[in-house]
């Protein structure tokens, strides 16, 4: 009975700390042909697929072969843009101008911080 506690309990254990790990980063690298190639897939990708990637809550890196200078950014700011501007948009022209404007001012922080904690919020309750 003793045993089958200490077995119980190191199971718990176990599944404590795979909670603690972070989860692995799915690495995608663009090569010189700018083709996008999904390493844990082993496959080539696209936009659409690294979109897909994101909803499904994957944690991405988009790095240049060679270099491995990172495009995370520039690839998640292109499937957005790409959103944007097929139709049914999220940000007003008068949105896009502000922040543009916030950018280059004393209130970017402020701005950043609150954009991220909204965000954070709204992928807690959705």
């Amino acid at each position: 009975m003793k045993a089958e506690r200490i077995s119980g309990m190191f199971f718990y254990l176990r599944i404590f700390i795979e909670m603690l790990e972070p989860a692995p980063i799915r690495l995608i690298k663009r090569y010189p042909n700018r083709r996008l190639y999904d390493v844990h897939a082993s496959r080539y990708v696209n936009l659409g697929d690294i979109r897909q990637l994101v909803i499904e809550g994957e944690k991405i890196q988009v790095l240049v072969e060679k270099t491995n200078e990172d495009l995370t950014t520039n690839v998640l700011l292109q499937i957005f843009l790409d959103l944007e501007l097929s139709g049914r948009p999220i940000f007003t022209d008068q949105a896009l101008k502000n922040l543009i404007v916030m950018n280059n001012t004393f209130s970017r922080g402020m701005t950043e911080s609150y954009l991220s904690n909204f965000f954070g919020f709204f992928k807690r309750e959705s």
